[in-house]
């Protein structure tokens, strides 16, 4: 897992329209967000296929530990 994606009114609305972020809303936070990703994708050197997860607990735990973490003041 390289980035996370979350869910937003902006990426259904570009997803219904056929169009990207990028395209739709270029300066939102959502396009910042696929900017950061496509910058670590280009980044990385390491080259391996990763094994599929069949177990659904195994996908779900994954998530979990990429979650960001609320900060606490």
């Amino acid at each position: 897992m390289l980035h996370l994606i979350p869910r937003s009114s902006v990426i259904q609305a570009c997803e219904v329209e056929g169009r990207t972020v990028l395209e739709h809303s270029p300066e939102s936070p959502e396009a910042e967000t696929f900017r950061a990703l496509a910058e670590r994708v280009l980044a990385n050197s390491t080259r391996v296929i990763p094994t599929p997860l069949e177990n659904v607990a195994d996908l779900e735990a994954l998530y979990r530990r990429h979650l960001p973490r609320p900060v606490v003041s």
